[in-house]
């Protein structure tokens, strides 16, 4: 498998040094924090915009890369820095998962508890619940999906789980490049299908690349969190049927 992929000014790679994710962190703050005030990945991340927590949630993201295996892949997209020739930028992040209700074939898709949560939320039953129900909403598809194809071949998809680029880097490829990158692996591995869950600002660049919208996505969260604001989400996937 390649490691590097190069087009033009942005090169996509597989992140091999933990301090990438400084970087990477720093993208999905600025594009799912301050430009699109997603309520999932704001509650997911707490105290992403102080530099406390930024540091808490680099470290779990370091975390669940270490624990990853040839299932998972994650990605960084970066520049040239106009001012020093030989050093580059991370501008984008992106992490695409094989998954499959067959073992061996796949991650199998994962159904959140709320005791998932107790390491970004101590003690909190109440937002160990909102994450886990909107997890659970927002990749409902992809599980029923996923189990459909379980006697099927292939039996696995891959998953664009998330995909981020700093809102100063946007609308120059860097997305296409993220979303280009898991769906080559996708052929390499068997011509599998592509699945995600879009948000408004992912879908356009998804639809150009082949996803095609199959549902939208209802959130069913209790009582409790009825004043809470739902993302926007599609979900997509590439193939035919």
């Amino acid at each position: 498998m390649a490691a590097t992929h190069h087009d033009n000014e942005v090169r996509v790679e597989l992140i091999r040094d933990a301090e990438d994710f400084e970087h990477c962190f720093v993208c999905l703050a600025e594009a799912f924090g301050r430009q699109a005030n997603d309520t999932i990945w704001i509650s997911s991340n707490p105290g992403w915009d102080t530099s406390v927590g930024a540091r808490k949630n680099t470290e779990h993201m370091i975390d669940q890369w270490r624990k990853a295996n040839k299932n998972t892949l994650h990605l960084k997209a970066s520049i040239q820095e106009t001012s020093q020739p030989h050093s580059r930028r991370i501008v984008g992040f992106a992490i695409w998962s094989q998954l499959s209700m067959v073992p061996g074939q796949g991650e199998r898709p994962k159904e959140w508890k709320p005791s998932d949560f107790e390491d970004q939320h101590p003690g909190d039953e109440l937002e160990q619940r909102y994450i886990s129900q909107m997890l659970n909403s927002l990749q409902r598809h992809r599980r029923t999906y996923v189990s459909e194809l379980a006697g099927r071949t292939p039996a696995s998809v891959m998953a664009l789980d998330i995909c981020a680029v700093h809102p100063a880097f946007q609308r120059r490829g860097v997305a296409s490049k993220l979303v280009e990158r898991g769906l080559s692996e996708a052929k390499q591995r068997g011509n599998l299908e592509a699945v995600t869950e879009a948000s408004s600002m992912g879908r356009h660049v998804y639809a150009k690349l082949g996803f095609r919208p199959r549902a939208e996505i209802k959130f069913e969260i209790d009582e409790d969190f009825a004043d809470r604001v739902s993302p926007s989400n599609l979900f997509m996937r590439t193939g035919s049927t």
